[in-house]
């Protein structure tokens, strides 16, 4: 017994790393945040129960909570595995700007344009979009929740299923500080998302893509693909490769892939 309690003690002790997920789902969204001090924020959770072999495969097997689910919209390929996740592991809360997504046996908490989420360690989530007014006059993909998670230089921003009207939208507000490091591809890789000027602001090191094997949208297109490659972007894809980690120290970013 004492020898695994220590062994749960230094699997758990804190590092000098962030380390980001972009878990393997199938067609769908899910990716998992773990900071140094392992505060953990899950950003979606796929259309099903695959979630959860998924987490298993990146967390220790005694580790069942996570602090944050972040709900970026309604689409049950964001948002199917909910359930499950809360059956199989406790969340602390569940954030989101869409209040329909809530469940009742979840503590929530809305989020809209503006709110840091404080992470520690230096580790913020800034939430770029939707407002608190537009909400209820956006439809589902336009009303995504986006937003940057910065660790000391090293950035990532996350756009759920935005489409280019919604990307426009992002540059006219924000600008350059769209520039990342590493971009989630938004909607899969659709043709309706990855503007062309969206990208050169954004500018990404990597993009990457959370798709199904052959799903039935034809995801990612062929011209998608051609304009992220455009601005000199590195394309990872789940599809391909699995879930695919990055680590960073908040200066050098490193990444891995499951197969």
């Amino acid at each position: 017994m004492t020898t695994i309690l220590w062994s749960l003690i230094w699997v758990k002790k804190p590092t000098n790393y962030l380390q980001i997920s972009y878990l393997d789902i199938g067609q769908g969204d899910a990716i998992l945040i773990d900071t140094p001090h392992h505060r953990q924020l899950l950003i979606d959770t796929g259309p099903n129960r695959r979630l959860l072999t998924s987490l298993s495969s990146v967390l220790p097997f005694f580790d069942r909570s996570l602090d944050l689910a972040l709900i970026t919209h309604q689409d049950l390929d964001h948002r199917g595995g909910l359930k499950d996740l809360i059956k199989n592991y406790q969340v602390d809360y569940e954030v989101a700007s869409d209040k329909n997504v809530a469940l009742p046996d979840l503590a929530f908490i809305p989020i809209y344009r503006g709110t840091k989420i404080d992470l520690g360690d230096g580790v913020i989530f800034e939430i770029l979009s939707p407002s608190a007014r537009e909400v209820e006059n956006l439809a589902s993909n336009d009303g995504s929740v986006t937003g940057i998670l910065s660790y000391g230089q090293t950035k990532f921003l996350f756009t759920a299923d935005l489409p280019s009207s919604r990307e426009r939208y992002l540059v006219n507000q924000f600008g350059s500080k769209l520039k990342v490091d590493v971009l989630k591809v938004s909607h899969h890789g659709s043709k309706g998302s990855s503007d062309l000027g969206f990208l050169q602001v954004v500018k990404p090191t990597y993009a990457v893509i959370s798709a199904g094997q052959n799903n039935r949208y034809g995801h990612p297109t062929t011209e998608t693909l051609d304009r992220i490659k455009s601005v000199g972007a590195e394309i990872l894809r789940t599809d391909q490769s699995g879930t695919i980690q990055f680590r960073t120290d908040g200066q050098e970013l490193s990444f891995s892939s499951a197969k």
